[in-house]
């Protein structure tokens, strides 16, 4: 997991509640973006990701990374979600949503502290227990 820390109130709290977890912390460490890479390289790919920061490029060049070491050329799908365009209950349905044919996504989550109410709460489940045919990657622009 990539994480750096923020001042905003709001992404505080949103990110408190996902971390309180203990059991979570010791599942994903908290690591850079080169860290991370040597990690996927190695084989550990995690199923969730937490990128924080402005770098759209360097959050494009760590999404190609983990798309090129998860999909390895098999039928894949990438899917960008904008909270503010979609509602929480439409995410939480696609995140849990199976595919009968088991094909590998790939779900972009863009301001995910946008997200709010009961549908935060599932998020975080969701972000605890993340179904092995999907990877999240959650970005918080500064």
């Amino acid at each position: 997991m990539v994480i750096e820390y923020t001042r905003k109130r709001e992404t505080i709290l949103f990110w408190y509640i996902l971390f309180r977890n203990r059991n979570f912390l010791n599942l994903y460490l908290i690591m850079t973006i080169k860290e991370s890479l040597k990690q996927i390289k190695l084989g550990n790919l995690k199923f969730v990701y937490f990128l924080k920061g402005d770098d759209s490029f360097l959050h494009s060049f760590f999404i190609e990374k983990v798309s090129q070491y998860y999909f390895k050329g098999s039928k894949h799908e990438k899917t960008l979600i904008l909270p503010d365009e979609m509602s929480g209950k439409e995410i939480i349905e696609k995140l849990f949503n199976e595919d009968l044919f088991s094909t590998k996504e790939l779900f972009i989550i863009r301001n995910p502290q946008l997200i709010r109410g009961k549908y935060k709460d599932d998020l975080i489940k969701y972000c605890l227990s993340p179904l092995k045919s999907k990877i999240l990657i959650l970005i918080i622009d500064n």
